[in-house]
């Protein structure tokens, strides 16, 4: 950092000229719960909230991860927690 790394002056000085190490970038965990009980059937809500979820999932980094969970009665796991990487596949699970 600076070009100072290697001179006189690193050596005489009480502190390291090492460079910052790089960082990662912390990922995204989202969880979608959708509701798929008999007030989403009508007008084709349903349909439009699989096609938000999938947009959502195809907008994440690889590296991010998704999980997406319906409900009605009681809920039931459509993509269990997984990176974004495997969109192909999430978005078959939401279309189902």
């Amino acid at each position: 950092v600076g070009g100072w790394k290697g001179t006189l002056l690193s050596g005489i000085l009480p502190v390291e000229f090492e460079g910052e190490k790089q960082r990662e970038e912390p990922t995204l965990a989202l969880a979608l719960v959708i509701d798929k009980s008999g007030s989403m059937s009508s007008e084709d809500r349903l349909a439009l909230v699989k096609e938000a979820a999938r947009a959502t999932a195809r907008t994440l980094d690889p590296g991010d991860e998704i999980a997406v969970i319906a409900f009605d009665s009681k809920p039931s796991v459509l993509v269990r927690l997984q990176k974004a990487a495997a969109r192909f596949r999430i978005s078959s699970d939401i279309r189902r």
